[in-house]
């Protein structure tokens, strides 16, 4: 039923019926949903803008999960077409966009990245801070911290598991706290490394992965 209102909505042109209509079927006719996303993102839609420019990215970087879910999608896939969906949709203001655009050209782009990163940041999106903690763990991990504490206070997961990994060494205490704090918001990777604290407190550990994923969404 609520499959048909939405057709009926992307049918008469509303582009809010197109977006959600292209959620339902991503993973059984991934081809509609490209083509619902870019006729919402080509009418202005930015929130179709942002689901083509993952779904493009996605298959585009080769991921195995997105190959394997977006199955013949794979062959069109254009990263270079990601960006510009999520050029477009930041420019227009939409967070996620910025938040997406930045870690896409992180490892080739890190000032571009840590520009939309802020961006994102300042449009009230706690992601956009984790970004900014990923790019500076190496160069300042004072203020990484910072970054990491000031959006996990705002609930993110990520930056909970970041805390945790950034303190491993020198307060494995507070870092278990975080990674359970984490582990509580349902961050994916969190049960592996907290079990890896507990059980090997010392200092002669790993370095810390630093995740840059997206926070509880």
């Amino acid at each position: 039923m609520a499959r048909q209102l939405l057709k009926e909505a992307a049918d008469a042109g509303n582009t809010d019926g197109m977006t959600y209509l292209a959620t339902m079927v991503e993973d059984t006719n991934p081809g509609q949903a490209r083509r619902l996303y870019e006729r919402a993102a080509q009418a202005g839609n930015t929130i179709a803008m942002v689901r083509l420019g993952t779904l493009l990215e996605s298959v585009g970087a080769g991921d195995i999960g997105g190959l394997i879910g977006f199955g013949n999608l794979a062959q069109d896939s254009d990263p270079a077409e990601a960006r510009r969906r999520y050029e477009q949709a930041a420019e227009a203001g939409n967070a996620d966009a910025m938040y997406n655009l930045g870690k896409l050209i992180r490892d080739s782009e890190p000032d571009k990245a840590r520009h939309w990163f802020q961006q994102a940041a300042d449009a009230g999106e706690a992601d956009g801070l984790v970004g900014l903690g990923v790019l500076l763990t190496d160069e300042d991990p004072g203020k990484a911290r910072r970054l990491f504490e000031q959006a996990a206070e705002a609930g993110n997961a990520t930056a909970m598991f970041n805390l945790g990994n950034l303190l491993a060494d020198s307060d494995p205490e507070q870092a278990i706290g975080w990674m359970r704090r984490a582990a509580s918001a349902g961050h994916a990777m969190v049960m592996y490394r907290l079990g890896y604290l507990i059980r090997d407190p010392g200092p002669d550990r790993n370095p810390p992965v630093v995740a840059a994923g997206r926070g509880t969404r």
